[in-house]
């Protein structure tokens, strides 16, 4: 149902949940920051943190980012629903770009902060499971900073089909592809950890190969679309959900 169809009190109601639940996301990543800062302790310094508590700081801090942006583009739309503005009539007016732009500024890097804490846990599991340390952690913590902050500014992606221009979707299509590189340098620590350490095949270790797989055939797909000229075939097929 097109948002501007729907009565004025339901999306009030619909649009008051969604800043009640940006929110109290904003304050739950603001007490996961505060709690690694200030809660950490005297032993646990920056270089011998846990990978999953990197991972996890790292997801809550872009949560801080885009968070407030979110509650920003929800408080426009109520306003436009009113007709004091004509923020919703995007069909008509000749900001439509903008209503993407915000709307995927934020959305864009939520895949990111589901991604990043994944990536810890596999690399604890991996760890575990090959009797070792994991191969390279200072690495998979700065590939795993690049991953973060190039998530804050790929959010063009997913606008290849549309009104930007042409230059400006390639330049979100290079940035998308250098995702790439922090990704399979992660798939690269795990296979060498798996490789240089002694398996114990136990049945959670079977779900750590399945999430590995899943993420190779991911990236290759994301690859595939980060690509401006194969994202306007791909746009809107079922390639893009199995992404």
């Amino acid at each position: 149902i097109p948002l501007i169809t729907m009565p004025q009190l339901s999306f009030f109601m619909l649009l008051s949940g969604l800043m009640l639940l940006a929110v109290s996301a904003f304050l739950l990543s603001l007490n996961v920051v505060l709690t690694v800062h200030r809660r950490r302790s005297s032993t646990i310094t920056w270089s011998n943190m846990p990978i999953f508590v990197w991972t996890l700081y790292l997801a809550a801090f872009v949560h801080l980012i885009i968070l407030p942006e979110r509650v920003f583009f929800l408080v426009l739309q109520m306003v436009g629903h009113t007709g004091a503005t004509g923020f919703l009539k995007s069909a008509v007016s000749p900001d439509s770009q903008l209503s993407q732009h915000l709307f995927w500024v934020a959305s864009s890097p939520a895949v990111t902060i589901t991604i990043l804490p994944v990536i810890g846990i596999i690399s604890e599991l991996v760890s575990t499971f090959a009797h070792r340390g994991l191969f390279g952690k200072r690495s998979v913590v700065t590939a795993c900073v690049v991953f973060a902050v190039l998530s804050l500014v790929v959010w063009g992606e997913h606008m290849i089909v549309g009104e930007q221009s042409g230059t400006t979707s390639v330049a979100f299509s290079f940035l998308s592809m250098l995702q790439g590189i922090p990704a399979g340098f992660v798939l690269i620590v795990w296979v060498a950890t798996m490789l240089s350490g002694r398996i114990s095949f136990g049945a959670l270790f079977w779900f750590v190969l399945a999430t590995v797989g899943l993420w190779v055939i991911g990236g290759l797909a994301g690859s595939i679309l980060a690509t401006a000229s194969l994202n306007v075939v791909l746009h809107s097929t079922a390639f893009v959900i199995g992404h």
